[in-house]
């Protein structure tokens, strides 16, 4: 007689899928993902996953609810600990598609709590933290709050300058906007 498996026991392509989610979260971050129901984490990041399809199909509605519902569901399994580092991409996803439809306030609202999560968790990511500055400064310009664009965009260039993954190019193109702002 063969061994059955549990109906709360992963498959192996689900046990392959929820290993790579971890590697994608800092080792700090981990363990409260390790505690969660693994199933239920699953079928809950899904949504996430979905959002992700959605915005590079430009359905930005969609991922839009995609990812407020996967926001939702981790914060609950997660008892509300909206601090956890895996936000932090939902929420940069978000403030993109917040951008696109130009809503500004929610954008720019999105985008500061990912770039919050990022330095608490991941203070040296230096090309990511970055990145989410140089959007933050896109939203800023587009909002014409000057001020906050240019501290935003001399925070990227000097965190772009102590990353090794960015292009010399990308903080050439931050400089030339700080050159239009002097």
């Amino acid at each position: 007689m063969g061994c059955r498996q549990s109906s709360t026991a992963l498959s192996p392509m689900e046990r392959m899928a929820f290993d790579y989610i971890l590697t994608q979260i800092p080792i700090q971050c981990q363990q409260k993902i390790i505690d969660l129901p693994k199933r239920k984490f699953l079928e809950t990041y899904q949504n996430h996953l979905d959002a992700e399809n959605h915005i590079r199909e430009e359905k930005y509605l969609a991922a839009i609810d995609c990812e407020c519902q996967a926001i939702d569901d981790l914060s609950k399994l997660l008892h509300s600990d909206i601090d956890h580092f895996i936000f932090a991409d939902m929420n940069k996803l978000l403030s993109i598609c917040y951008w696109h439809m130009e809503k500004l306030d929610k954008a720019y609202t999105r985008g500061q709590t990912a770039l919050t999560l990022r330095l608490k968790h991941t203070p040296d990511d230096h090309k990511e933290i970055s990145l989410q500055y140089s959007r933050l400064v896109s939203i800023c310009i587009m909002q014409s709050n000057w001020k906050q664009a240019d501290e935003y965009l001399q925070k990227a260039i000097v965190t772009a300058r102590l990353s090794t993954d960015l292009p010399q190019g990308f903080v050439q193109g931050l400089e030339q906007i700080l050159t239009y702002f002097k």
